[in-house]
């Protein structure tokens, strides 16, 4: 009869002495593990160290915070939500773009930048007049912003095909337009 009690009390000041929110959690835990991506624009080993706007972000909350920054490349663009999702990272510093998809998987902070996306092609080629002019092969990368406006896009324009890549970045799909390897590509 003594042991459900006590099992019960313990149970209280174990949940007592536990942080509620997750930003308690982060301060008890003394780092806050940021999952992100290797870009020049978000993250890279520079020769001073990490460097990158989303790096640099990310270590002033760390900071602010009282806690040091541990930075995690992801494998791939696709598994930045989803390392977040799984609790393996207490936040993405990646520059996502907000989608009503991505909204509904998880909550964003205020943005910090306006962007456009952009289809771009080759310097000397003929400019496409419209989407249904697209001649030649489109690539973007997996599980990105541009990959949901596509889909989108699919349902005015059905003859709208595209190449999803899981391994190139944005930077090497650029590349792959300059040495005409593909014909477009969208950045933003």
């Amino acid at each position: 009869p003594r042991f459900p009690v006590i099992f019960l009390w313990c149970l209280t000041l174990a949940a007592c002495g536990r942080p509620d929110t997750l930003v308690e959690r982060i301060k008890e835990s003394g780092e806050l593990i940021v999952v992100t991506r290797n870009a020049a624009t978000t993250y890279y080993e520079g020769p001073q160290g990490p460097t990158g706007l989303e790096y640099d972000l990310a270590a002033l909350f760390a900071k602010r915070l009282g806690v040091r920054p541990r930075m995690v490349v992801a494998d791939s663009f696709t598994e930045i939500l989803a390392q977040v999702e799984r609790g393996e990272a207490h936040i993405a510093a990646a520059g996502l773009t907000v989608t009503p998809e991505r909204a509904r998987r998880v909550r964003f902070g205020p943005a910090y930048q306006i962007i456009s996306q952009q289809l771009i092609y080759r310097a000397g080629n003929p400019a496409p007049k419209s989407l249904d002019a697209l001649d030649g092969m489109l690539e973007v990368i997996a599980g990105s912003s541009h990959e949901e406006r596509l889909r989108a896009l699919q349902a005015e324009h059905p003859d709208l095909t595209w190449l999803s890549s899981d391994v190139q970045d944005s930077g090497e799909l650029l590349n792959l337009v300059w040495e005409q390897l593909i014909d477009y590509t969208i950045a933003d």
